[in-house]
Formats: structure tokens, C-alpha cells, sequence
């Protein structure tokens, strides 16, 4: 009919057809089909099924046959070539070779080029699709023969039967966890084996950059416009920060090679370009490596064995697992979903719809012989290895991706980097919260256990139990505070020794000190006038002793109130509600004891009696003072020194 009408996928020409069902490398695993999900759809797509002896077959007739195909060799897709190809029988009596692949790649295959095919699968790309071109020829000569040739000798002079494009839209969370992470002073990029244009539309679409996007053609070195092709300026390394300001820049892997041997210090410039395109794997690794030597920290999330190198140079890698699970499992609905296609005369047919899911394949013709699927597997898994050309290198086997990289979700969504940064973040915040705590207790105590127990200053049994149990409690809950789902352009402190940290120590432990100093003179003043400090004797109960509890007690509580700061990071101490309650008991522990309301605590804690009023607000002065003047000082070197 008219090439330029649209028609569904499922009404493609049997040429497309052939390939959509028969060049894949989709395999049957305890009775379910598994692979690649864009082969799955497009098998789900095509309307046919596929058997566990590697045949395919139209679930509708074409007039009055039933088209089919029996896949008998397979040539695997290489990242280097950019296709995939299998030799398969069809209808039992044609041999033929089916081939699928970038439209590059293809395009220098094929015996004669259709006109507008740049335009049609540019156009495509364009609108964000995942373009393949489909070919095809037929072999002449017996199977042994077909399988002996290479796939240089085998692979060419191909026919072209259409494009089949994917429609991948943006999961409905990538576009907001990107622009957090963007808020959050995060430099996000995209490396892809996709398109230039197809990434180019989706890198806008997903919200990694809302300004135009220039593109570097690998052939002339010259930036071009994404959207209107126009050419914007010829190329050199000193210039990319320049136009980086009013573009988005695009390279793909063939362009950034080229680009390097003219000036190898594009290296240098690797952080000024948003998306990279069409990266085969080592390529991937090249970019990470490059961005750690100038002393970038990387995070990189990637799903597939392309991205093992990659996931391996980046300080953080996380591998998002594909493979169906309970929580995990594809959706034709909502994955990607195969909407357009070609005819062989290179004019465009489009779905109107996002084709419907279809049942399981079920096999046409069962096995030869009832053979146990692990069996089978292990046969099938043996078969593809023995297809390997020995010049490629080996195939990383599925699941590598995941001991690649240190972490791993289940959740096929970029959000997992996100929960990566949140929940670092709040444990370099907590960590850093604890050793300030802890420098700062500690520091207190050395004091009352060294200069003032020379003074005879001692504490009862019960008096260590509870604060002793108290504060252990407090380190815990610490630990209690979840990471807050909102990132913040503020980052953690690296270290205890950044300024802002440890010169806010260093004040908070001379307010300590000072305090702790000033109450004791004032307490020694009540001391009996015959008073012999008793440095080994047992624990006797004087307002000294007494005064020394409730001061450093109160400033333990102090200190990780004024220390804990939670928040932007994680949680803050008013929902931290175990550590608060801790805290608040120890406060009122003090609190109680200093006011002597409830005489019984004084007794069971072995404190003394003030001698007058004028003490006990003394003692209540310095430690409302110790509280505000550490909270001060605190705010005010994170806000000078941060």
C-alpha cells in the first residue's frame, strides 16, 4: 500500500517479522522465557510464539500459512560491531541469515541503501526511540557450510527490512531523584550505549540539563545542534568550557576517540560534557578512570555487563538487577514497548498503541527426546561459548555486574543512587557526630578523674551504673536517625580535624572546663575546715562529690544535644524519639536531684544536701550557661569556618 502509512507492529512485513521472532537471544529457563527485555517485547509484539527448541512460530497465518522459523546458529551481539545475527530455517525449506543492530553498523552492510535512510532513523532518534535496523540475505550452500563461514564473510550483502524502534519512557521517578541530585550540587551525566540523538532527547526528557544540545560529529569534529542539525562550531579542547555554557554537550565514543588524538587534553574537560553516547564498554572505563585521575568522585548505576568496567573505576558503583523476581518483574505495559517499524522500502510504519501482553509462548513441537531442562541449559549455555569467534573477547557471564560493584538493587530505578548518597551521608554525618561526642565526654572525664580526684573527688555505685547505662543508651539511639529523603546542597565534613569541627571542640571544652572549674571552687568554699582529700579511700558523700556529678552529668547531656545536629542529613534530635527520651531522662535526673524534690533519688544517687539556695542556683546558672554558650559557639564556627 502507500509507504507512507503507519501500521502496526504486529502487521509488519514477513521480512521484519522473520527477525523481530527469530534474532534474538532469548532462552528458556525452568518453562519461562528469558533474556533482553526489548526482545522479549518485541516477540510479544510481533504476535508469535517461541518453543524451547528454538523455533518460532506466527500465532496468526499470513494467508494461508503459518509462517515459522527454526533458529540454528547464533552469532552474538559484540558491542564492537554494534549486531547481532542467527542462521535459521525458514518454513523448512529457505536458509537464511537474520541480522539486527545499530543503524550505523547496518547501513555498511547492506547491498544497496534505501534513500531517506539517515532522515528516517535520525528522525526516530530524535523522538527519543532506541532504533534497530533489521537485514537480512539468504544463504546458499549446506548448514555445515553456512556455519564454518566467519561473520566478516557472512554478514554482508543484507537486504534491508525496516527499523524497528522502541519507545522507552522515563520511569516515573527518574526525572524527580535527578533533579534532587542536581539541587543537591551533584554533576549528573549520562553514559550510554544508545544513540547520540536518542540519548540527547531522553538526557532532556529525564531533566539532566534544560539547555539545547550540541552534538560532536564523529566525522568533521564540528559541534551540532541535536534538535535543528545546524553545525555551531568547530571543535578543540580549550573551547569546551566556552560552549558548555550555552549547550549541553554530546559526544559519542567514535567522536571523543577522534577528538583525542587531535588534543589528548579533552581528557581533561570530561566534567563539561552531559551525555555520552554510543560508549562500548572499555570506552565507559576510559571515561571513569579519567574523571577519578582529575579528582572527580564518581557514582555510577548501571544494569548490564557493558557496565562491569565501568562499575569497577567508579568509587560507588551500583548494579541494578533486571532479572525477574517477585518485586521485579517486567511489565509490558509499563517497560519499554517496541511502537514503530519499517517497511523494506525504507518508509516508516508505526503502532498505534502500546502492544498488548501476550500469554507464555507455548512450544510448537515438543523436544526429540524428554531431556532435563538443566540439561538442556548446561547444552544450550555450551553451544554458545563454542559460537564465540576466538579473536573476541569472552562474554561476561549474567550477574557480573553485581560482583562488580559494591552495591546492588533490585530495583531497576536510579533512585538506588540517591538512597546510596542519603544513606552515606548519614553515616559520615553520624560517624563524625560520634567521635565529636565521644572527643568531648572524654575530654571531661579525664578531667574529673585526674585533677579533680586529686581533690578527692569520687563517684558512688549507683551514680556510674546510671549515667554509665544512660549514655551507652544515647550512643545507640544515635544510630536510630533515618537519613532524610530530601538531599541537601550542604555536604558531611570529611574529618574531625576540619576546622569548623574541631575548633568548635576545642571552644566547647574550655566552656566545659570552665564551668566545671568555677562550680568546684565554689563548692570547695563548703568543704569542713578540717577536709583531707582521701584519694584512696572509699566513696563518702560531700557537696564537692555531689556538685561534680550534677555538673558533668548535665554536661554529657549537653554535649550530644548541642553536637547531634541531624538535620540536613538525617534525622534531628526532636525525631530521634529513643535518643530524646534518654537525654530527657538524664536532664530531669539532674534536674530533680539539684532541687532535692524528691529526697529519694538523692539518697539512692548518694548526694548531699546543698548547704543553701544560693549554691543550688549557682550550679543551676553554670549549667544552663554551659548549655547555651556550647550551643553558640557550635553555630557559630559551622556558620564561619564550614
Amino acid at each position: 500500500g502507500d509507504g507512507d502509512e503507519l501500521k502496526p507492529v504486529p502487521d509488519a512485513p514477513l521480512e521484519s517479522a522473520l527477525i523481530l521472532a527469530g534474532c534474538h537471544s532469548l532462552v528458556h529457563v525452568d518453562k519461562e522465557l528469558v533474556g533482553d527485555p526489548l526482545e522479549l517485547e518485541a516477540l510479544s509484539a510481533v504476535d508469535w510464539n517461541f518453543s524451547k527448541n528454538d523455533t518460532a512460530v506466527a500465532k496468526k497465518a499470513r494467508g494461508s500459512v503459518r509462517p515459522s522459523l527454526r533458529i540454528v546458529h547464533r552469532n552474538r551481539f559484540v558491542s564492537a560491531l554494534q549486531r547481532m545475527s542467527v542462521i535459521a530455517v525458514v518454513d523448512n525449506n529457505e536458509m537464511r541469515l537474520l541480522v539486527k543492530g545499530s543503524a550505523e553498523a547496518i547501513k555498511s552492510l547492506l547491498v544497496h541503501v534505501p534513500d531517506g535512510y539517515d532522515e528516517h532513523a535520525a528522525s526516530l532518534a530524535r523522538k527519543g526511540m532506541r532504533v534497530l535496523a533489521l537485514a537480512y540475505r539468504s544463504l546458499e550452500g549446506t548448514l555445515t557450510e553456512a556455519k564454518a563461514l566467519s561473520r566478516h564473510d557472512v554478514e554482508k550483502n543484507l537486504v534491508f527490512a525496516g527499523f524497528m524502534a522502541f519507545e522507552c519512557p522515563l520511569r516515573p521517578d527518574s526525572r524527580k531523584v535527578i533533579k534532587s541530585l542536581r539541587a543537591s550540587s551533584h554533576a549528573v551525566c549520562m553514559i550510554t550505549g544508545d544513540a547520540t540523538l536518542t540519548a540527547a532527547h531522553v538526557a532532556r526528557e529525564a531533566g539532566l540539563t534544560n539547555k539545547p544540545v550540541a552534538v560532536l560529529d564523529d566525522q568533521t569534529l564540528e559541534w551540532i545542534s541535536a534538535q535543528t542539525g545546524k553545525r555551531k562550531k568547530r571543535f578543540s579542547a580549550a573551547g569546551i568550557t566556552e560552549i558548555a555554557n550555552d549547550f549541553a554537550l554530546c559526544v559519542s565514543g567514535a567522536s571523543l576517540e577522534k577528538a583525542s588524538e587531535k588534543d589528548p587534553s579533552v581528557w581533561d574537560y570530561l566534567d563539561k560534557i552531559t551525555i555520552f553516547a554510543r560508549m562500548k564498554p572499555d570506552m565507559k572505563e576510559r571515561v571513569l578512570l579519567a574523571m577519578r585521575n582529575r579528582g572527580l568522585f564518581t557514582l555510577m548505576c548501571g544494569d548490564g555487563t557493558n557496565d562491569v568496567g565501568a562499575l569497577k573505576q567508579a568509587d560507588v558503583g551500583v548494579a541494578l538487577i533486571s532479572a525477574p523476581t517477585p518485586q521485579n518483574k517486567p511489565k509490558p505495559k509499563t517497560q519499554k514497548a517496541p511502537v514503530a517499524a519499517k517497511n523494506p522500502t525504507g518508509k516508516p510504519t508505526k503502532s498505534g498503541q502500546t502492544p498488548k501482553p501476550s500469554p507464555q509462548p507455548a512450544p510448537v513441537a515438543p523436544p526429540a527426546s524428554a531431556e532435563d531442562p538443566q540439561e538442556a541449559l548446561k547444552k544450550r549455555i555450551a553451544e554458545l561459548s563454542a559460537s564465540l569467534d576466538e579473536d573476541e573477547t569472552p562474554m561476561v557471564r549474567l550477574g557480573d555486574a553485581s560482583v562488580a560493584a559494591p552495591f546492588t538493587s533490585k530495583a531497576m530505578t536510579i533512585d538506588s543512587c540517591a538512597k546510596v548518597i542519603r544513606q552515606g551521608r548519614c553515616a559520615q554525618a553520624t560517624a563524625l557526630q560520634m567521635y565529636q561526642i565521644l572527643a568531648l565526654n572524654s575530654l571531661v572525664q579525664a578531667y574529673s578523674l585526674s585533677v579533680l580526684h586529686l581533690d578527692g573527688v569520687k563517684q558512688g555505685e549507683y551514680q556510674l551504673t546510671i549515667v554509665g547505662f544512660a549514655m551507652t543508651a544515647a550512643y545507640f539511639m544515635m544510630s536510630r536517625s533515618n537519613p532524610l529523603q530530601t538531599l541537601s546542597v550542604e555536604r558531611p565534613g570529611r574529618s574531625i580535624f576540619q576546622p569548623s569541627l574541631f575548633v568548635s571542640l576545642l571552644g566547647q571544652f574550655a566552656v566545659h572546663l570552665a564551668v566545671l572549674v568555677w562550680t568546684t571552687t565554689e563548692a570547695k568554699t563548703f568543704l569542713p575546715e578540717d577536709y583531707a582529700p582521701n584519694v584512696d579511700g572509699e566513696y563518702e558523700s560531700n557537696i564537692l562529690n555531689t556538685v561534680v556529678f550534677l555538673v558533668s552529668t548535665a554536661q554529657q547531656v549537653a554535649v550530644f544535644a548541642v553536637n547531634f545536629r541531624g538535620r540536613p542529613f538525617m534525622e534531628g534530635l526532636m525525631e530521634n524519639t529513643w535518643l530524646k527520651r534518654v537525654l530527657a531522662f538524664c536532664f530531669a535526673l539532674v534536674a530533680v536531684s539539684l532541687t532535692e524534690q524528691m529526697p529519694e533519688v538523692n539518697t539512692l544517687l548518694q548526694l548531699t544536701t546543698f548547704p543553701n539556695q544560693t549554691l543550688r542556683l549557682q550550679v543551676a546558672a553554670a549549667v544552663t550557661l554551659d548549655l547555651g554558650l556550647c550551643f553558640a559557639w557550635d553555630r557559630l564556627m559551622r556558620l564561619l569556618l564550614f
